[in-house]
């Protein structure tokens, strides 16, 4: 059921590692650069951004989230607002 219910959404090439370590922000030239990509490859549609809303909350190293960290729908939608407009 999983299967059929997934074949229709949208996949694209995704970073598939997007943590807080592999966005890199240059302040003087004001450009973000994504770095490391020996996970990219096709995924959903949406991945990136879900692990990168999922690094906030901590555990990428020792697998301890803390919920409370978690973006608010805000601070998700602030970002994605940013996301797409750049």
């Amino acid at each position: 059921a999983l299967e059929r219910r997934t074949r229709s959404l949208p996949c694209c090439f995704c970073h598939n590692d997007l943590s807080n370590t592999n966005v890199h922000w240059d302040p003087d030239n004001r450009i973000v650069r994504l770095i490391d990509f020996e996970y990219g490859g096709v995924n959903f549609r949406g991945f990136d951004l879900a692990t990168h809303f999922s690094h906030w909350a901590g555990g990428a190293v020792d697998g301890l989230y803390d919920d409370s960290k978690f973006p608010s729908e805000d601070e998700q939608r602030a970002f994605i607002d940013t996301y797409l407009a750049s």
